[in-house]
């Protein structure tokens, strides 16, 4: 998931303007959304076990 959100990142980067470029821009901020939210979660679950 990490590594197609960086790829996401870079070719919305690359591709310079256009719905594509903003597609893929708004996907890739998604997928970082869902990481960040993942890490928060495991975070808070490893402190509530430990």
């Amino acid at each position: 998931m990490v590594t197609e959100a960086q790829y996401d990142a870079v070719t919305a980067a690359m591709s310079g303007s256009g719905a594509r470029s903003a597609g893929l821009a708004k996907k890739a901020r998604s997928r970082h959304d869902l990481i960040a939210e993942f890490a928060k979660d495991y975070g808070e679950e490893a402190n509530r076990l430990a």
